[in-house]
């Protein structure tokens, strides 16, 4: 049995992406089979090229599959509408990007806050959790700090607070580390752990540095669109 010990969160079953380029058929993924379980931390990793940021977008429900199957916790996102599917992203899934997509005019709090408005959570309420999440990153101290006042590293964990805001139980990582030093992403991965072992989050993580899988309960290779190897870790 896969970590976690449990059913898995995420199934994808000959799962197929190709894009059209005028005339040309350019296949992304070609025929993907992966099991995730839940509560655990598990990365994607392979070369530029190799699918990893399109499969992250199917899981979270940002694209459908040209073919195959996307199962997240029992529902199959290839047949939701795009109503269905925006629900899904808003109540299940957190995202972290490489690009931090902070709103320069507001502060952190703020930041964190407008996630939780189109839920319609009261102000206050929002306000109080969102301090509270950015306690659980650890930068409340920088909380009425707008990004342009922020380092990058700090930056990094505003966004995670604001993923985490409506409580996802999927947190889905697109290269969060790609514009953070060394030190600052090992900081990164023990917050990842700290959320799948404190809050029960699955986080999934798209990277390219093979130094940051030690922290990973599981990898996936990827190559030529394809998972070629899955290992599972302690």
């Amino acid at each position: 049995m896969l970590p976690g010990g449990s059913e898995p969160l995420v199934v994808l079953r000959d799962v197929w992406k190709v894009y059209r380029m005028g005339r040309v058929l350019v296949p992304a993924l070609r025929g993907v089979n992966l099991e995730i379980p839940g509560r655990v931390f598990a990365a994607i990793v392979g070369p530029s090229g190799s699918g990893k940021s399109t499969m992250l977008n199917l899981i979270g429900g940002l694209d459908k599959p040209t073919r195959g199957v996307v199962r997240v916790a029992g529902r199959d996102l290839s047949r939701m509408s795009s109503k269905e599917l925006a629900l899904y992203r808003r109540h299940f899934v957190g995202f972290v990007f490489q690009q931090f997509h902070l709103i320069p005019r507001l502060t952190a709090l703020e930041n964190v806050e407008i996630a939780m408005m189109p839920r319609g959570v009261p102000r206050s309420a929002r306000r109080r959790k969102a301090m509270e999440l950015l306690k659980l990153v650890h930068i409340a101290h920088r909380a009425n700090h707008r990004p342009s006042e922020l380092s990058g590293g700090e930056q990094q964990r505003v966004a995670i607070a604001r993923a985490l805001a409506n409580d996802p139980k999927l947190l889905l990582a697109d290269e969060p580390t790609g514009n953070l030093d060394s030190v600052t992403a090992h900081k990164l991965m023990h917050l990842f752990r700290r959320l799948v072992e404190e809050r029960g989050v699955t986080v999934v993580m798209v990277t390219h540095n093979l130094e940051l899988i030690k922290y990973c309960d599981l990898v996936a290779y990827m190559r030529d669109g394809r998972v070629v190897r899955v290992e599972a870790r302690s």
